[in-house]
């Protein structure tokens, strides 16, 4: 949505978007192809000062630096420009992105125009529906029939892995935990995609891995420690599950989670 919304200001403003990940191919191409649009990574949103704009649009906000989110304020409120914040406190994977007021802060300097979306608008009903349950068992409708989700279950991890890979050729993208420098326990893994790859990036079909980190407490889905003690795994799962537009396949290698996750299907 924020990208609509910076290509309809396009046609009569310079816009400015600062994206608060990696940017892909495709915020190359936009900013390549559509004019009047330039789009920056959050590590060099310094470079707004020596940029002519009228509009600054800020994506993926909430995974900020609270230095950052000050410095952008006092920049924009400098050179007495227009910035629309647009941040998903859901989407947040790590402790850091938890314990950081990047969020308060918007609020509070937006307090007359803060808008909230009431759903999210990009998700199909069924994965909606799933990933609430997910997350949630109590939310189970048992009447309700879920399309477009698939469940495999493998054995391990090993391959598990090598199950999604071989799932690319039915146009899945394979969407890996994001692993640690110092932990090497996620390197079976092998996808160009891991969770803060894909940031602000959608795909029609979307396959992840989940295995003995995940487990449920009282119907609610809970994770263990991840190797970098700074990302939370329910937040990465999450982070990898919104990104599909159309289907899901879930490879899972326990077996205590599947007997769990299949009663969203009424099993």
């Amino acid at each position: 949505m924020i990208y609509d919304i910076a290509k309809s200001l396009s046609s009569q403003y310079k816009v400015v978007i600062i994206h608060g990940g990696i940017l892909s191919p495709g915020h190359k191409t936009l900013t390549e192809k559509i004019s009047n649009i330039t789009i920056i990574p959050i590590k060099n949103y310094e470079k707004i000062r020596d940029i002519s704009f009228d509009v600054l649009i800020t994506d993926e906000t909430h995974r900020f630096h609270k230095k950052q989110i000050s410095s952008i304020i006092e920049i924009t409120k400098e050179l007495n420009v227009t910035c629309i914040f647009s941040y998903d406190e859901k989407q947040r994977m790590s402790h850091s992105e938890f314990n950081s007021s990047v969020v308060e802060i918007i609020k509070e300097t937006c307090s007359l125009n803060h808008n909230t979306l009431t759903n999210k608008i990009r998700t199909n009903k069924d994965l909606s529906y799933f990933i609430t349950c997910l997350y949630d068992l109590s939310k189970i409708n048992n009447n309700r029939r879920i399309k477009n989700v698939e469940i495999i279950y493998v054995s391990n991890n090993k391959d598990a892995n090598e199950l999604a890979e071989l799932k690319k050729n039915e146009e899945y993208t394979y969407i890996t935990y994001t692993t640690s420098l110092y932990n090497s326990n996620l390197d079976y893994q092998d996808s160009e995609n891991s969770t803060h790859k894909v940031i602000g990036q959608e795909f029609d079909n979307v396959c992840m891995v989940l295995n003995e980190s995940f487990y449920y407490k009282n119907n609610k889905l809970k994770s263990e420690i991840h190797p970098n003690p700074n990302y939370v795994y329910n937040q990465l799962l999450y982070q990898g599950l919104t990104r599909a537009r159309n289907k899901l396949l879930l490879l899972i290698t326990n077996i205590d989670l599947l007997s769990n996750i299949l009663k969203i299907f009424n099993y």
